[in-house]
């Protein structure tokens, strides 16, 4: 694997213009003069970090717009240069040559890795994980800087699978008025939280029995010890914790009914969040000069918005707008 590798922060994203700091929607981020001194006046790409865990209070730190000593717990990490006109490889090299020779005291260069192999890939991934990283960022050797959404940026992320009681059923809304919405789960240790999506449409006018151990799957556990963004794999015979085997069916060989969720539009791409009792989705599509936006509680059918623009550029714009807004807020593309 020729790709390169780094971690993936919990941090804000910032665009270094020479002069100032600016967010991908184009807000300035008023850091202190003292702050800045030193960098130099080319285009730099990279994240304003904390620490991990900290995310919410960098955000509130580097938002503000008084200039506060608050910045001084703040690093700006840059990965990338955007106006030098080279491969990956040659970017990181110029951006390490010029943070040596201007020695920026509240910045540094990323570092990167050349990645060996699948299980070097697991195993940085594992490291990470357990340091309490999201993930890994990879990057294409030789590739050229590509603003917004990239084809040779791979974002990878460990999913995990677990076990769960069937509590309760919650009816759906919308399209899935009448019939399952989500269900209720109970985890091993008391936790509860609701799985709405990966059900098919014969799922949900079938559910699992109140009483049944599931499977689901899901990407992290939150601060409070609750999955986030959990889906339904199947029926799962096994008990928890030693508790007797619920009484249930064994699930069929064959493959599930594919699901037939409504698209709001052609291409459609999906965000969901799960935090706590949140359990929320957003879907955006751009078909011509249209750009197309669902939202609602995972497990409705939500609300649709469809605007139109002067042309299909504006509107694949005004679309990346809105995608940087929701990942901002915690969205995660399913």
């Amino acid at each position: 694997m020729a790709d390169k590798r780094s971690f993936e922060w919990q941090s804000v994203c910032a665009f270094w213009d020479g002069k100032q700091f600016w967010s991908r929607l184009g807000n300035r981020f008023h850091a202190p003069d003292w702050f800045v001194a030193g960098l130099p006046d080319v285009p730099f790409d990279g994240e304003l970090w904390m620490d991990r865990k900290k995310f919410q209070r960098t955000v509130s730190i580097v938002r503000r717009q008084d200039k506060s000593d608050h910045w001084k717990e703040v690093r700006y990490v840059i990965f990338d240069a955007p106006k030098v006109e080279k491969g990956f490889e040659k970017r990181l090299e110029f951006v390490q040559e010029v943070v040596k020779s201007t020695k920026p005291q509240f910045a540094a260069a990323h570092a990167h890795e050349l990645c060996k192999g699948v299980e070097h890939l697991r195993g940085e991934l594992a490291r990470l994980e357990a340091l309490g990283g999201e993930g890994l960022m990879m990057r294409q050797a030789g590739s050229k800087y590509e603003s917004g959404r990239s084809s040779t940026l791979l974002k990878v992320k460990s999913f995990h699978d677990a076990e769960g009681r069937v509590l309760k059923h919650l009816e759906g809304a919308g399209r899935h008025k009448g019939r399952l919405g989500a269900l209720l789960i109970e985890m091993a240790d008391g936790t509860t939280f609701s799985v709405g999506t990966g059900f098919s449409d014969a799922e949900r006018e079938s559910p699992p029995p109140v009483g049944s151990v599931i499977t689901y799957r899901y990407q992290e556990l939150s601060d409070a010890g609750v999955p986030r963004f959990p889906s339904y794999v199947g029926i799962r015979e096994s008990s928890l914790s030693g508790e007797p085997k619920a009484t249930v069916a064994a699930p069929s060989k064959k493959s599930p009914p594919a699901r037939k969720e409504k698209p709001s539009a052609a291409s459609a791409r999906r965000f969901e969040f799960v935090e706590g009792k949140s359990s929320k989705f957003w879907e955006i599509a751009v078909a011509g000069s249209e750009v197309t936006v669902r939202y609602g509680r995972i497990g409705s059918d939500g609300q649709t918005n469809v605007k139109s623009f002067a042309d299909e550029a504006a509107a694949r714009k005004h679309a990346d707008k809105l995608i940087e807004e929701k990942t901002d807020k915690g969205y995660e593309e399913t």
